[in-house]
């Protein structure tokens, strides 16, 4: 049976005769459908024709001296016929189907789509603020207003998009990629060590050396200066330019205990229910009390809405809770060797600016059930860091080569 035949209807037959397959041949001549045919015994037969075929049916049964004894209608008329007369269901029918149409008309879920810096929380806050938030009436706003709006609020977003579709607003978002920071180069600055080591490699492409290759620096000295004496004329005020490369020392610990708690479920779980409207919600349990210990907990909710079609401010929602007790178990200390000398240099890594590590080792020592790794580490790193010339500063070298021109000026005179 297929969807068409069961909405236009059919009934079913019982034939009762000596010979009762000469009704289905007669019917056959006359190209009168007819499907599920099954032989009760050799005198009686069923079978399914279209209701309107029914009084042909029946009158050659009779020309075949057969009789019907039964006739049984079926399908999407027969059951609207039954149901026109219970008005309270279809009342029913009517008011779920006018809730259903007021209640597309509001908000009542919103999907972010594209945030990876911003909070969805953020962008849902701003959207509410903006007059779109749960419950709102979606036919008083405008997509464009909306992207307008958003894009005030949360300058870190680029470009919006907002969709509205059954009940449900999609926020799609690209945010914007941080500029550079821009560099005046011709504001005066030097460049310091930002870390100690000892110099192997000093490249100046604008100000004057402080150091010298193989010589040992401290963090915040002066690598490069940007300003840049002269024998027959004033001190240049410059941007100092350059890198320079130097030998490094890292000394990183970190620490394991070598027994790890781990979860040992007892079995026991328990389920509890709830339902919510809106921001109400409705509890099906009495308390609020499951297990003594440690559970772990799963929320599950099932909203009431047809994904594309309606979505409604409903939602039943299944809290489940695991019962575990919580064990000591010792580690692999082997693995958790490898682990934490991962971590480590993936650590070191993190440290370095430029440069690359040229000798590394790590040692491992165990105390009252704790693993201490140390990671000893020499590299090969860029150090200098540009920083701006102290205006105190510019103004004593422009003091200085004032004194001088008027000392040169006091000497030809």
């Amino acid at each position: 049976m297929g969807i068409f035949d069961y909405l236009r209807g059919w009934s079913e037959l019982e034939v009762q005769g000596a010979v009762p397959e000469r009704v289905l041949n007669a019917m056959a001549a006359r190209n009168i459908p007819f499907w599920g045919v099954r032989k009760q015994d050799g005198c009686t037969m069923r079978f399914k024709v279209r209701r309107k075929y029914v009084e042909t049916a029946s009158g050659l049964a009779r020309k075949s001296q057969c009789t019907v004894t039964d006739s049984k209608a079926c399908g999407a008329p027969v059951k609207m016929k039954a149901l026109r007369m219970r008005y309270a269901l279809l009342v029913g029918a009517f008011l779920c189907t006018a809730v259903l149409a007021v209640s597309s008309c509001f908000v009542w879920d919103i999907r972010v789509v594209g945030n990876e810096t911003l909070s969805t929380g953020e962008i849902v806050r701003a959207l509410s603020d903006c007059g779109a938030g749960i419950g709102s009436f979606w036919p008083a706003f405008t997509g464009d207003s909306l992207r307008n709006e958003m894009l005030l609020r949360l300058p870190e977003l680029r470009w919006v998009a907002v969709n509205y579709d059954s009940s449900t607003i999609t926020v799609i978002v690209r945010e914007r990629t941080e500029k550079p920071e821009m560099v005046d180069e011709h504001a005066p600055a030097h460049i310091v060590a930002e870390k100690s080591g000892v110099v192997s490699e000093i490249s100046v492409l604008m100000g004057k050396p402080q150091v010298v290759e193989r010589q040992t620096v401290l963090a915040g000295e002066p690598l490069i200066s940007g300003a840049v004496p002269s024998t027959f004329g004033d001190t240049q005020i410059v941007h100092a330019y350059g890198t320079v490369q130097a030998r490094t020392w890292y000394e990183l610990r970190a620490s394991r205990n070598i027994t790890e708690t781990m979860k040992v479920y007892t079995g026991r779980e328990k389920s509890r229910w709830a339902l919510t409207f809106g921001t109400q919600r409705v509890n099906f349990y009495g308390n609020s009390r499951i297990y003594g210990g440690e559970c772990d907990k799963i929320i599950v909710e099932y909203p009431l809405s047809v994904p594309g079609v309606f979505t409604l401010p409903v939602s039943l929602v299944r809290e489940t809770y695991t019962q575990y007790e919580a064990t000591s178990a010792a580690q692999n200390t082997d693995a958790l060797r490898l682990e934490m000398e991962a971590e480590l240099r993936d650590y070191l890594n993190t440290l370095m600016k430029d440069g690359s590590v040229t000798a590394a080792s790590v040692r491992f020592s165990e105390k009252d059930g704790v693993l201490t790794g140390t990671l000893t580490a020499e590299c090969l790193e860029e150090i200098g860091r540009t920083v701006p010339m102290d205006e105190g500063e510019v103004q004593q070298i422009r003091l200085e080569n004032a004194a001088r021109r008027a000392g040169e000026e006091h000497t030809d005179d």
